[in-house]
């Protein structure tokens, strides 16, 4: 499916805001203008290496046995971080559902977002996360990480059949799908009651545009497709739902990628009432 990079933080904006504007030749970032998803994998290393795998699982190891805060993309944080608007969420959703909070996070790795705020549910009294993921990402959530409030599924049918989902999370995940608006399509079709887009890449233009990503060698040594989407045609690919809040992950954490301003934003939205 995909792999996507959530290790970004506002010194890791200044970081590539100085490598895109002030070095000849920039090292990590975004570049590149792709008229296909085959001509940019072409350039590409991928992320469904297992040494990505095996970075992700001794840093998630760090964080159960309490050597780190918490976990993002094999990067390990020795403090809490969090967005306050995406805790609130999630603690309104197990509210509005009498304590119950069940995810279905695409693309969650080995329950990173989980692991990072699960003693910020407050709200919750019973939390199921269901991760969704690549086939080797979840044979290793199901023999080393899955219990019962964490649960790893190969496909989004697998989970639905299993579980009452509240909220499916997207998190840094739609830009790495070689086809992101079919896949919206397909998720809007299970008419879960709240979607949430969380630290998605937008860009300033009148079209979505294709990129090739370079992921900083301090994380892995990595580099995949990755799309800069248009924040208009995302919002009008959710059918049936209203967007009902909006928020800035990374505080106002910009980007300038060729002439371009490119900016993170989250999205939740609301399943309308009869599809209406």
């Amino acid at each position: 499916m995909k792999q996507f990079i959530k290790y970004i933080t506002p010194d890791f904006f200044k970081k590539i805001y100085r490598s895109l504007s002030t070095r000849k030749h920039p090292v990590y970032g975004w570049f590149g203008d792709y008229t296909s998803w085959k001509e940019a994998q072409k350039k590409c290393t991928g992320y469904d290496t297992g040494l990505i795998l095996n970075k992700v699982k001794e840093a998630t190891l760090k964080v159960i046995r309490g050597e780190a805060a918490f976990e993002r993309d094999s990067v390990t944080f020795d403090q809490l971080e969090y967005v306050p608007e995406f805790v609130n969420i999630l603690n309104e959703i197990a509210e509005e559902n009498k304590g119950q909070l069940r995810v279905l996070d695409f693309g969650g790795s080995l329950g990173s977002v989980y692991f990072q705020h699960r003693s910020l549910l407050n709200k919750a009294k019973n939390t199921e996360w269901n991760v969704v993921e690549q086939k080797h990402f979840v044979d290793c959530g199901k023999s080393e990480f899955a219990d019962e409030h964490l649960r790893f599924y190969y496909s989004c049918e697998e989970c639905l059949r299993s579980a009452k989902i509240e909220i499916l999370l997207l998190s840094s995940v739609l830009p790495y799908l070689e086809k992101p608006y079919d896949m919206l399509k397909e998720m809007t079709g299970y008419s879960i009651p709240y979607i949430l887009i969380d630290r998605t890449i937008f860009i300033d233009d009148d079209r979505d545009r294709l990129t090739l990503q370079i992921v900083p060698k301090e994380i892995y040594e990595a580099s995949y497709p990755c799309w800069l989407l248009n924040k208009k045609n995302v919002i009008e690919a959710i059918k049936g739902y209203e967007l009902i809040q909006t928020f800035k992950p990374y505080a106002d954490a910009t980007l300038i990628i060729g002439t371009k301003h490119a900016y993170f934003e989250a999205l939740l939205f609301k399943k309308k009432h009869n599809g209406n």
